[in-house]
């Protein structure tokens, strides 16, 4: 469309609303001067580049407003058009004069919607701007202090100090920028980045942009574009993932799409228009139907999107029932995985393709670990949290002897021997529990009681590809798995990033405050709400086991309402306890998972939330011995 044809279009689509009025500048979202051609919503209707101008379009014309520095330049680029170039006139002035005004309502402030009056915000430049440049989500990194000066917590409490309001809401990208030390790509000649930020007296909450919706977070501290994925939003993935994989449908009617990052969205749609016109051909019809519906929902759901995001994108489709025949309900799932997907899957099955999911979650480094002694030795390798025994071997090397003079000597050599045949047995099980997994190995540590390991280390038993990769030698006072746990703890500066390691942190750190007179700690589903209510809890622990429901029952004669925790809902079937109020019976109208319940008030409170799991002796004690939920307090609580 040439200029006069798109102020036509916009006219057009004003006459439609009832809009006979309809305003546009050179701003964007935060009223910058400077900004990213995504919103360069004036260049695109009119071809005018400066960076001051007003565009006021009417049921019959089209009048420009920009200050002396651009009145040459305007005239030489709007020159030949249905625009009219106004001088002598503000343009707040004839705004006022009009009567029903529409506008971008997040491109003006308050104070300028309350000088012209009444206005309806509405985007028509989307509308009719097709080949629009995508919405700026450039990486964001972090200033170093030498260059910012003052650290983010000094400049955060300057401002509060300041601050007139309980809440203090940011909106100048410049002011953001500053108060962060972070800086960003998202704007021309300045490096800022597109985000609103709140503070308050407990909080700072930053909001960003992705995927058309602005999504909030804790003060992401970013590096190099990569947020490690928390303990919670790692709980929630594979809690999907579980119910995922715990569907089934009737027939081969569960639709599962996975769309790399790099992959064309318009190829994914033309693709499921050759599928949707294959899947005539099934035979059975409520199959077919079930298999075109999903094919349907998953092209209406990528047309939302104008490219993959970052990591790709997982849809899950289909035709769930929910009892006998005819019980069916349709479900979708869209999912952005935590690492980027690298194929292109399409698959119709009973139920829902998860595999390439569960790999992406899976930890990927691998520990090989060996505890030898002269009479026995124990092999395991450590994935994850997990601690797997591969083998245990025992020697037969006789023990001390009170024999002298040369019955001394031969029995040194008898006990020398079967040592020395004993480390080489444990080196060949070595070698074969190791050496298929030697691609995915990223150390071996080897442990001890005595000289042995050492012996075992510089002797020639290993295969030289898993003796290269000995990281650490480690003195152990047990052996068997016992010194396997051993192994693990004193090495914790090697595998500090195992969540195996930090999982162990956080729940000694709780147990080393309950060991206190008055430890800042507490346990137990009522304790810990009743601390995470009053703010007091700084790090909440939770066990992926924890299986439990919070219910709201509902009175059903007087509307009383009350809740409860249940551990099945066989449990909440038999709930029988009666109203206090009328001695009426109560019905179930509420339900949510008691983990969901207490992430959800731990981040009201800015608390951090830990999921530990049952694969450690430390998470098997929290979920067996304080029920599954502990907290470490910020301060100390009298119960």
């Amino acid at each position: 469309m040439n200029i006069d044809q798109k102020i036509q279009a916009i006219q057009a689509l004003m006459k439609k609303k009832n809009i006979d009025t309809y305003y546009v500048s050179t701003r964007d979202d935060h009223n910058s001067e400077f900004i990213h051609p995504y919103f360069r919503c004036i260049e695109y209707l009119t071809g005018f580049t400066g960076s001051n101008a007003h565009l006021i379009i009417t049921d019959k014309e089209c009048r420009f407003y920009t200050d002396g520095r651009y009145t040459i330049q305007a005239k030489k680029e709007l020159k030949d058009t249905c625009i009219q170039i106004i001088e002598d006139e503000n343009f707040l002035q004839y705004l006022k004069t009009r009567k029903h005004i529409g506008l971008d309502g997040k491109k003006v402030t308050k104070s300028f919607v309350d000088e012209i009056g009444s206005v309806t915000s509405i985007d028509f430049i989307s509308e009719i701007w097709n080949d629009r440049p995508d919405f700026p989500m450039n990486p964001i990194f972090i200033l170093d202090e030498k260059y910012a000066g003052k650290s983010f917590e000094e400049k955060r409490e300057e401002v509060l100090k300041r601050c007139k309001s309980n809440i203090h809401l940011l909106t100048n990208l410049d002011d953001i920028a500053w108060l962060l030390n972070c800086r960003g790509y998202d704007a021309t000649s300045n490096p800022v980045f597109l985000s609103y930020l709140l503070l308050n007296s407990n909080q700072t909450v930053l909001y960003i942009k992705k995927d058309n919706l602005y999504y909030y977070t804790d003060l992401i501290i970013i590096r190099d574009n990569m947020a490690e994925v928390s303990s919670k939003e790692l709980y929630e993935f594979k809690k999907t993932l579980k119910e995922l994989s715990g569907k089934r449908g009737r027939g081969t009617e569960l639709v599962s799409v996975y769309i790399p990052p790099d992959k064309q969205l318009s190829d994914v749609g033309k693709h499921m228009r050759d599928e949707l016109g294959q899947s005539a051909n099934i035979k059975s019809k409520q199959t077919r139907k079930n298999v075109q519906s999903a094919i349907e929902v998953i092209l209406q759901s990528i047309r939302l999107y104008k490219q993959p995001p970052a990591n790709g994108l997982v849809l899950f489709v289909g035709m769930i029932p929910k009892g006998g025949p005819g019980t069916e309900k349709m479900e979708k799932f869209v999912l952005e995985p935590p690492e980027p997907i690298t194929t292109y899957w399409y698959k119709c099955n009973n139920e829902f393709f998860v595999e390439p999911l569960e790999e992406i979650i899976e930890e990927r480094d691998t520990y090989g670990l060996a505890v030898v002694d002269r009479k026995e030795a124990t092999i395991a390798t450590l994935k994850g949290k997990k601690v797997n025994i591969l083998s245990h071997l025992t020697s037969g090397v006789p023990g001390k002897h009170k024999a002298g003079g040369q019955s001394q000597r031969r029995f040194d050599r008898v006990i020398d021997l079967a040592a020395h045949e004993f480390k080489k047995r444990v080196g060949e099980h070595m070698n074969d529990d190791f050496l298929d997994l030697k691609d995915d190995l990223k150390g071996i540590i080897v442990g001890g009681p005595g000289f042995t390991k050492e012996e075992f280390i510089q002797g020639d038993y290993l295969q030289y590809e898993l003796k290269d990769k000995i990281i650490a030698t480690v003195d152990t006072s047990y052996t068997g798995e016992p010194g396997i746990r051993e192994v693990i703890d004193k090495s914790a500066d090697i595998l500090d990033n195992l969540d195996v390691m930090h999982e162990k942190k956080q729940v000694q750190r709780f147990l080393k405050e309950l060991t206190k007179d008055k430890g800042l700690c507490s346990y137990g589903e009522n304790q810990v709400r009743t601390n995470l209510i009053m703010g007091a809890v700084d790090t909440l622990l939770i066990s992926e086991d924890l299986s439990s429901m919070r219910k709201t029952f509902e009175c059903t004669n007087c509307g009383t309402q009350i809740e409860a925790t249940v551990k099945t809902q066989a449990e909440a079937d038999k709930f029988d306890e009666k109203c206090p109020n009328c001695n009426d019976t109560f019905k179930e109208v509420a339900s949510k998972d008691l983990a969901d319940e207490f992430v959800e008030k731990a981040e009201e409170m800015n608390t951090v939330v830990e999921f530990i799991s049952t694969e450690t002796e430390e998470g098997m004690q929290l979920f067996r011995a304080f029920g599954g939920i502990a907290a470490v307090l910020r301060y100390y609580v009298e119960y």
